[in-house]
């Protein structure tokens, strides 16, 4: 079900990051949908593997959000710290633009000039195509399950396996062992 989907996605943003950035102290920020709640997922593998991890929570979390807020204590701030971020604050079902706080964070992280791994793709891209007005500029996007157009956009993508059945890959034409070869997170670009 999605708590496994979201286990599996929060371990492989963490080691993804672990991998990559490698920054002891990061910003994970969380919108209130499930890309937050992915977020937060991550934010508790990257705390007990020794980061000092901070959350900046943007908007009333959805059932998810909570629940993952529930399993460990984080450190919550109003503003980013650390030396990078990663965006969990729009996933793939964003459309439109976005308002009020949520465009001063996308802001505030634009101006920072600090490492940003955006989760699944980045924040106020569209899925198929195209952005908001104001949107996340971030290093790499890290797509979980597989790739989203709107992806493309970044400078650097990566999708992860996130244990999607494979009946799902095969309906949309996708052999999942040709995308994951030997491999649990693939470059892309």
């Amino acid at each position: 079900g999605i708590e496994r989907l979201m286990e599996s996605a929060g371990k492989a943003v963490a080691e993804f990051y672990s991998n990559t950035i490698g920054e002891d102290s990061l910003c994970v920020v969380v919108g209130k949908g499930n890309n937050g709640a992915d977020g937060i997922c991550a934010a508790r593998y990257l705390q007990t593997w020794g980061y000092d991890v901070s959350l900046l929570l943007v908007g009333n979390g959805n059932d998810n959000v909570r629940k993952q807020l529930s399993l460990a204590n984080f450190n919550i701030v109003d503003n980013i710290v650390g030396r990078a971020v990663i965006d969990c604050l729009f996933g793939y079902n964003f459309r439109g633009e976005m308002g009020e706080p949520f465009s001063s964070v996308v802001e505030e992280i634009n101006n920072l000039s600090i490492p940003t791994i955006s989760v699944d793709i980045a924040s106020g891209f569209y899925a198929d195509g195209g952005h908001a007005t104001t949107h996340i500029e971030s290093s790499v996007v890290l797509a979980l399950g597989w790739l989203k157009k709107g992806s493309m956009e970044s400078n650097a993508v990566y999708v992860a396996d996130i244990g999607v059945p494979n009946y799902l890959y095969e309906e949309y034409g996708v052999n999942s062992a040709e995308l994951f070869p030997k491999k649990g997170i693939i470059k892309i670009k």
